[in-house]
């Protein structure tokens, strides 16, 4: 569950939380749509928890189509 910390006032449900509040969100999603309208930073410690792993540098490895030399045929 990501943590946000509000930079503006916001209502939710009809409570009312002040900037600054940390909030548990139920979803990356959640967190997600606060942080795009500007009403919320990703706490540093769940900002691990949300980044995306880092592309490899490394090539793509493409299969060979075909058969290949050890392709044995289903018998039945």
């Amino acid at each position: 569950m990501p943590t946000v910390r509000l930079l503006k006032p916001h209502c939710h449900a009809g409570k009312d939380y002040p900037a600054g509040a940390a909030l548990d969100v139920a979803s990356h999603a959640a967190a997600a749509w606060l942080i795009r309208r500007g009403l919320a930073e990703i706490v540093a410690q769940a900002a691990a928890e949300c980044a995306p792993e880092p592309l490899s540098e490394a090539p793509l490895k493409t299969r060979k189509r075909g058969r290949g030399k050890n392709f044995e045929p289903h018998q039945e």
